[in-house]
């Protein structure tokens, strides 16, 4: 495995032979090629470099592991995607039964039978009791 460092390619071994040594032999152990810059083996720019790839790995390494954590925190998707759902399938439902359904009956001369006004008003009904009822009770009992 090689990183590039300037317009060089170096080893990962090399580099961690590298790394330790001071800024005079840093700037010994590189060979210019003939793309490379004006000052390529400056040991200031190398350990610059060295330093800001291991800064940037380091945060990447924050972050990910502070993504993990709250995923963890968070729980299963069903324990906190079920009353999303639960509502957006009541949406598709109500618009199944008022919008998609006539039109669908009406451009392909189908009869699809829709469901029962009263039975989906009766589900909303009961939804709402117990999406809106659940958080009422949970703020009143303060959890």
């Amino acid at each position: 495995m090689s990183i590039i460092i300037g317009s060089q390619w170096i080893s990962v071994d090399k580099l961690a032979r590298i790394i330790p040594t001071k800024p005079p032999q840093l700037a010994a152990s590189f060979k210019p090629s003939r793309n490379s810059r004006k000052h390529p083996n400056d040991p200031t720019r190398v350990l610059a470099v060295h330093l800001c790839r291991f800064a940037y790995l380091t945060m990447a390494a924050a972050q990910r592991d502070l993504m993990l954590d709250r995923e963890d925190q968070r729980g299963s998707v069903f324990s906190w995607g079920w009353r999303p759902a639960m509502s957006w399938m009541l949406l598709f439902l109500w618009s199944w039964n008022g919008v998609i359904l006539p039109v669908v009956n009406a451009t392909a001369g189908t009869s699809i039978v829709p469901i029962p006004w009263e039975h989906l008003l009766g589900f909303a009904g009961l939804w709402l009791a117990i999406y809106g009822g659940g958080h009422t009770i949970k703020s009143v009992l303060g959890r």
